[in-house]
């Protein structure tokens, strides 16, 4: 069993769609972010939606800090960027513009170059407005000057508003989700068959054969 994170559908407000995922303790030079989508997208409705931006400072949603690193569909439903691409899906090279029509199995990789102070608001604007409504992923990874950061959804446990990246270097904070843990969907990881099954199992499973062939 494991989980995904999902941002809730659109509700018509810019203001109102205020979901973060915070990602803090980036260091230095952001190069690279890369996700996984769950789900098809949501179609546009006219309120502007943000895959990632670099200003938002910690735990903040007035202020802004680092460099202004952002990929963004207006409320016109043109597509904007700044220190962000080329982009690839499904390792074929994409145009902007295809990030936001996604479809469940995606893998989606951005290439950065800017410093972002530190920490980076993901699926959403730095200031907590114009989230990406319907958004759906199982795995974040962010490369920086110390690496390659991977958030495994599943490390959440279906209930965790914080948790660290799997080297535990990088921490996820999420800001005005659902109370009920709506927003972690569980999957099936598949069948949990043992690869090695006992010898009493084997044993067993040969006596029943041979009672119904007697």
């Amino acid at each position: 069993m494991g989980y995904y994170l999902r941002f809730s559908d659109g509700s018509g407000s810019a203001s109102a769609n205020n979901q973060v995922f915070q990602i803090s303790g980036v260091s230095g030079v952001l190069t690279n972010l890369s996700y996984t989508v769950m789900e098809t997208l949501n179609a546009f409705t006219g309120v502007a939606r943000y895959i990632m931006d670099g200003r938002r400072k910690l735990d903040d949603d007035v202020g802004t800090s680092g460099d202004r690193i952002y990929t963004f569909q207006t409320n016109s439903g043109s597509v904007g960027d700044r220190k962000a691409g080329p982009y690839t899906i499904n390792g074929v090279s994409a145009a902007k513009e295809a990030l936001f029509t996604l479809s469940a199995g995606d893998v989606v990789n951005v290439e950065i170059n800017g410093n972002p102070a530190g920490v980076i608001s993901f699926g959403s604007r730095y200031n907590a407005t114009e989230h990406f409504y319907g958004l759906a992923v199982s795995t974040i990874t962010l490369t920086d000057a110390a690496g390659d950061h991977t958030f495994d959804m599943s490390d959440s446990g279906g209930t965790a508003t914080t948790f660290t990246s799997t080297d535990g270097l990088l921490t996820a904070k999420l800001f005005n989700f659902p109370v009920d843990n709506s927003h972690w969907v569980s999957y099936s990881t598949g069948p949990e068959t043992p690869i090695n099954p006992s010898i009493t199992s084997l044993l067993a499973t040969s006596a029943r054969l041979n009672w119904e062939q007697g």
